[in-house]
């Protein structure tokens, strides 16, 4: 019973599976018991087995405790970022669908850059904030049907500091990932983006792939002030950027991955 568990175990950690479960702590209390048979031979070894398993089986029961409670805290996180991205996304009507293909998009190079499975599991959440920041943004200006005035468009820009306000207090690793989003998905890797011209490496890979798949469907989607660009059009100026306003790693992503984010991009069409 003893080997029979452990080979589940290492077999569960292989597969990136959770072992600390109550299912295997009350295992492991009955393997304990087992270890009474041992009487007969060797009543110390007995007695020493019986309490490290007991021990073992009791450090399994606190570390189920520890993951219901980390997955909990996963849960309100993830119904936080809903939220909110709903919230910002219903304050301007013309953004249709852009926060869900963005999610989208940026899950799909994440899996081209082979990030685990937790990275990837987050890069496809914390995005869903990157534009919180429009909330601190007067609606006249984020919906004005013409071309921004210099003024406007500098008051557009401090969305990105907003959002970096707004979620810095917030705790989590994925509302970490969504604060370093919400502030970098406008840097550029030549140092002229904003709102802190931040440059190279300094930027995080999480900013870097944001930045591409934001900048692809703003390109691609109607807004009050232009129409959308054919997906031809914008798929190449994404790669006229690759070194200068992207990351080549995440523009050679994009570039291998481009038929699954067209295909995305169709599925979540706006309507209308």
């Amino acid at each position: 019973a003893y080997l029979t568990f452990f080979r589940n175990f290492m077999s569960d950690m292989a597969q990136g599976k959770n072992p600390f479960t109550i299912k295997n702590a009350k295992k492991l209390r009955y393997v304990s018991y087992t270890m009474f048979a041992l009487l007969l031979y060797n009543f110390i070894l007995a007695v020493t087995l019986f309490f490290v398993m007991l021990f073992v089986s009791y450090l399994f029961e606190y570390g189920a405790y520890l993951q219901d409670r980390a997955d909990e805290t996963s849960r309100i996180q993830e119904e936080m970022i809903v939220s909110f991205a709903e919230i910002t996304e219903n304050k301007s009507e013309q953004t249709g669908q852009h926060v869900k293909r963005v999610a989208e998009y940026s899950k799909i190079l994440a899996q081209e850059m082979d990030l685990s499975k937790e990275e990837i599991d987050n890069i496809y959440l914390a995005p869903t904030m990157h534009d919180i920041g429009k909330l601190l943004i007067d609606t006249e200006i984020l919906e004005k049907p013409a071309r921004l005035t210099d003024e406007e468009y500098m008051e557009i820009k401090k969305h990105s500091g907003y959002g970096g306000k707004l979620l810095n207090s917030v705790e989590g690793e994925v509302m970490g990932m969504a604060k370093t989003i919400a502030l970098e998905h406008h840097e550029r890797v030549d140092g002229k983006g904003y709102p802190e011209g931040k440059s190279g490496e300094d930027i995080s890979l999480e900013g870097k792939i944001v930045a591409v798949a934001d900048v692809y469907d703003a390109l691609t989607s109607k807004r009050s002030y232009k129409e959308a660009w054919d997906d031809k059009r914008a798929y190449d100026e994404i790669i006229k950027g690759s070194g200068t306003q992207f990351d080549a790693d995440v523009v050679e992503a994009f570039k291998n991955a481009y038929e699954k984010i067209n295909t995305v991009r169709m599925q979540f069409a706006d309507k209308g």
